[in-house]
């Protein structure tokens, strides 16, 4: 988003002293069960002019051209984020997406001109992506919620053979498994030293 964000295009700048509005804040009426993230995005700056740094917005009289035009489709933002801790299935929806389209660049120099612009058509009906946050029980091995003797041969096999262990459990009928949960010490390694926190674990969830 370097062209599009501040300080090259006009990108409302967040809340809190943010740089850039495209972190976006969440926040949910009161009694709504889901989050909404609010403002994300922004547009270059096509006023051809820069603006002092207190306006927070065109501090730059730079506009790139000619994006999109060459018909292939163009990557305007990506990113990651850590998903909840609290199970469930959760939706992220892009609404009310906006986007303008340069009619001309003028050349330089160009401060007081404008680019003209006019709105373009988006379609984000299907800017929708859902996943599902999975709890997990200490020593659950075939991943079904619960810790029993029926983790037994898992956890045997997640010690003995990671690769056998990764491939029995892809595409199992529960949700994929993580060798990890065989990490009972906790020295984030799978091994030999986890049978008896296994053992004790299995001993005091009363299967």
């Amino acid at each position: 988003m370097t062209n599009f964000s501040r300080p090259l295009g006009i990108g409302n700048p967040g809340e809190g002293g943010a740089t850039t509005g495209y972190i976006g804040v969440q926040r949910a009426p009161t009694g709504q069960g889901h989050m909404n993230l609010v403002q994300i995005g922004g547009g270059q700056n096509t006023f051809g002019s820069t603006l002092p740094t207190e306006y927070g917005v065109a501090q730059s009289a730079t506009v790139i051209s000619g994006v999109g035009q060459d018909g292939t489709a163009q990557v305007l933002a990506s990113g990651s984020f850590l998903a909840p801790g609290l199970p469930g299935t959760y939706t992220i929806q892009l609404e009310n997406a906006v986007a303008n389209v340069l009619d001309s660049v003028n050349p330089a120099p160009v401060p007081p001109d404008y680019w003209p612009v006019h709105s373009a058509d988006v379609e984000v009906s299907g800017a929708t992506v859902s996943f599902t946050v999975v709890g997990t029980v200490s020593g659950d091995l075939n991943c079904d919620g619960v810790l029993n003797t029926a983790d037994i041969p898992h956890f045997v096999e997640a010690i003995l053979d990671s690769t056998t262990y990764a491939a029995d459990h892809d595409g199992s009928p529960y949700p994929p498994c993580q060798r990890s949960h065989a990490d009972l010490n906790g020295d984030t390694r799978v091994d030999g030293l986890d049978i008896q926190y296994f053992v004790d674990e299995l001993l005091a969830s009363k299967w």
